[in-house]
């Protein structure tokens, strides 16, 4: 009789330690899926989903756990104005830092006269969270806010201002108010898009490279790109 009891025990520690086991590994399991932000292992996290050669359209589709149709959705309402018009192209790249992802897409429409006229659009995901980033979040990574961001972007277009009509580029009859409006600029709030390359920030500015009183390409090797610091 004391026999049967104490295999009674061995079997009751045996199965304690099964299900502490089977508990274990499901735990095991279940962060790893969690560390794993891909959807679909069968695909890139970030990979072409629409290529046109012949009109140089490359857009692309993540493959990320819960924001995928989110994201994907908003690229195709972005891009498909654009979609096989023939002087428009379409481009892309992305940038892992830890665990942000930075999604920048770029439209560039060649159809009109002077500069091309370009478009962004960018997602920049924490892919421990699986969160699309809003505006604060983003800038919170670095320890600022968007007016200040702001701030350094009238400072940069005063002093542009500034050196073209000392260069007699512009006339001094044009202010600075009509000088921004005149580069399409109407509140630099609404026109920022933000990347996130090598764990530094950039800022991308959507605006209109030529003006016609300018009588030179004043922002030609400038572009649109401003790195915060």
């Amino acid at each position: 009789m004391a026999r049967k009891k104490k295999d009674y025990k061995q079997y009751f520690y045996l199965i304690i330690v099964l299900i502490s086991l089977l508990v274990f590994f499901g735990i095991y399991k279940l962060m790893n899926s969690n560390k794993n932000p891909i959807l679909d292992n069968s695909k890139e996290i970030v990979y072409l989903y629409y290529n046109n050669e012949e009109y140089n359209h490359k857009v692309p589709a993540v493959n990320i756990k819960k924001i995928s149709n989110e994201i994907n959705n908003s690229i195709n309402e972005f891009v498909n104005p654009y979609i096989d018009k023939e002087y428009v192209s379409i481009d892309y790249h992305y940038n892992i830092s830890g665990n942000i992802l930075s999604l920048f897409i770029i439209v560039s429409d060649y159809e009109r006269e002077g500069a091309p006229n370009y478009s962004f659009k960018s997602f920049i995901v924490n892919l421990k969270e699986l969160k699309i980033l809003d505006t604060n979040s983003i800038l919170k990574l670095f320890n600022t806010d968007i007016d200040s961001i702001v701030n350094k972007l009238d400072n940069e277009f005063k002093n542009f201002y500034n050196d073209e009509v000392n260069k007699n580029i512009i006339d001094s009859s044009v202010t600075y108010e009509k000088y921004l409006k005149l580069h399409e600029i109407d509140s630099f709030y609404d026109q920022i898009n933000f990347d996130i390359v090598n764990s530094e920030l950039v800022i991308c500015l959507d605006y209109n490279e030529y003006a016609e009183i300018e009588n030179e390409y004043y922002f030609k090797d400038i572009g649109h790109v401003f790195y915060y610091g």
